[in-house]
């Protein structure tokens, strides 16, 4: 059970890193590594393992929140529910947004 939980997990992050590749390509975002995009990715690195083992979260990737970069976390459960569940100085964080996803399935 925990194998195709982690399968999942797996899954779901490599289609919203492919997902957003193809946005940037196809709305011609230019993501060069300035101090935003930096501080976003280290902020993936650092918390990626943690988060994922979070319940109700599905997927974890860098995306924009408005304009800037931003560290999107999907859920499967309601956002007010999982908020809590995360490392504390991520709960407020401004680089750090959640979004309800829903379940995510292999096909």
């Amino acid at each position: 059970m925990k194998s195709h939980s982690n399968k999942r997990r797996a899954i779901a992050l490599v289609v919203c890193l492919v997902g957003l590749s193809a946005i940037f390509l196809i709305v011609g975002v230019d993501v060069k590594m300035n101090s935003e995009p930096e501080k976003v990715e280290e902020l993936r690195v650092q918390f990626e393992d943690e988060l994922m083992r979070v319940e109700g979260v599905v997927s974890i990737s860098i995306g924009l929140c408005g304009d800037r970069p931003c560290l999107k976390v999907g859920t499967s459960e309601p956002i007010e529910d999982v908020r809590p569940r995360l490392p504390e100085n991520l709960q407020k964080n401004e680089d750090v947004e959640l979004e309800y996803i829903g379940d995510v399935e292999a096909q």
